[in-house]
């Protein structure tokens, strides 16, 4: 079969992995490729899993070469909305694109850490507009980067994979995050757990929560710590804005 190389700009999304690797496989081997592999500058710009198992099954890959010219453009709009990415995982790709500087993702000589490569055909894009496209706060790629700052490449690569958090991983590995404020929390703060909700004045659909403090600097686990207690979405939303009042 025909072998071909990643493109640089591929590498900016995590490559399935587990069940999700598995599923795709049983469907390509029940139904074969349904979907062909975008070839850029004689890469692979889009379909790395079904090219990987392509290999595995022995079979030669469907290819196509992409005709535009924005290659970035097109990993963008094939990986955003098929790819079910966690918070954490979304920071992760917003760091990688905030930082590429006109280019792509390559591994280091010994493949533990990411560089960048020079690519002309990459618009350069602010780490604020990166993590606008991903729907995540500046300051969770922001601590995205000091995890891939500081972080052996094992532990990186569990938050890409959605297998921990970037929270909990720089906590694992005891490094500060930077709070919503901007200020550093101590690797050692350990947030108590929080209480109870209790709904008010339901005829003017007012949610009045009460809790113990400190908050977790987390708004989304702070979020995930009362969902049960809601589970109507109506009720969700106006806790998350009660919510953001709080961390503002």
């Amino acid at each position: 079969m025909t072998h071909y190389e990643f493109h640089e700009l591929a590498s900016i999304f995590p490559m399935l992995d587990g069940e999700e690797l598995k599923a795709l496989r049983a469907d390509m081997d029940a139904n074969g490729q349904i979907n062909k592999i975008i070839l850029y500058q004689g890469k692979v710009l889009d379909g790395r899993n079904r090219y990987r198992i392509c290999e595995m099954l022995g079979i030669e890959p469907e290819t196509i070469v992409y005709p535009g010219d924005d290659p970035l453009g097109l990993v963008l709009s094939q990986n955003l909305h098929r790819r079910h990415l966690d918070a954490s995982q979304r920071a992760m790709v917003a760091e990688k694109l905030a930082n590429m500087q006109h280019g792509g993702i390559r591994p280091s000589e010994d493949g533990s850490k990411a560089q960048i490569c020079a690519l002309p055909s990459a618009p350069e894009i602010s780490r604020a507009k990166a993590a606008k496209m991903f729907a995540v706060s500046e300051r969770h790629v922001d601590n995205a980067a000091q995890l891939r700052r500081e972080a052996p490449s094992e532990i990186i690569e569990q938050v890409e994979r959605g297998e921990k958090t970037i929270h909990a991983a720089l906590k694992e590995i005891g490094q500060p995050a930077t709070g919503k404020d901007g200020k550093i929390r101590p690797a050692k703060y350990k947030s108590r757990k929080k209480t109870v909700a209790t709904t008010e004045a339901p005829e003017e659909g007012l949610v009045v929560v009460k809790f113990q403090y400190p908050l977790d600097p987390q708004l989304s686990d702070v979020i995930d710590t009362f969902r049960d207690a809601f589970p109507k979405k109506e009720d969700q939303r106006i806790l998350y804005d009660a919510l953001r009042c709080i961390f503002d």
